[in-house]
């Protein structure tokens, strides 16, 4: 039974030395599946093919939450994790800029930190950060494929970070 485990597993794309956990991991959530569920098990039935069943829903739906999660927005960590900026920190520096939201919304005033983007750029982070819009809404604002809408808060984040970092660097804070 593990060693067919053990290649379902491997199908899946697990490998190396996570291997042997993963199937020790997923045999324990079989046994906790099929305990949940010993009303559904006939009487008769050969127990092997139905705990194959259960372990492959369960790699099923692993790969599922799996795809889910890839589909989130992405974060400032996301980005560059190896740079000490966070998520917080970004947001908190954004939060002391000089401009107020009404000049920022009606473009008379550009803060310090946008005046560096690219005019996409600043309208991208303009609906995430000032409007609170997600990917989708943002697509739907500026009439553009979802996943576009995606790539550039992508690139824009990115681009925002950089920004920001250069005036860490040039100010020493």
């Amino acid at each position: 039974m593990l060693r067919t485990l053990r290649g379902y597993l491997f199908r899946a794309g697990v490998g190396g030395e996570r291997l042997d956990e993963a199937v020790n991991e997923l045999w324990q959530e079989v046994v906790l599946e099929a305990l949940r569920h010993e009303n559904r098990f006939q009487p008769g039935a050969l127990p092997r093919p139905w705990l194959l069943g259960i372990a492959s829903n369960l790699i099923k739906r692993h790969w599922q939450e799996t795809q889910r999660r890839e589909r989130r927005e992405p974060l400032v960590n996301d980005l560059k994790p190896d740079l000490e900026l966070d998520e917080d920190d970004l947001f908190d520096w954004l939060a002391g800029t000089s401009a107020t939201r009404e000049e920022v919304l009606a473009d008379t005033d550009v803060t310090p930190l946008l005046k560096y983007l690219s005019a996409t750029d600043q309208q991208i982070i303009r609906l995430a950060l000032w409007y609170d819009l997600d990917g989708n809404a943002i697509a739907r604002e500026l009439d553009i494929n979802p996943g576009t809408a995606r790539v550039r808060l992508h690139r824009a984040l990115r681009q925002l970070r950089q920004v920001v970092l250069t005036a860490r660097d040039y100010h020493g804070n």
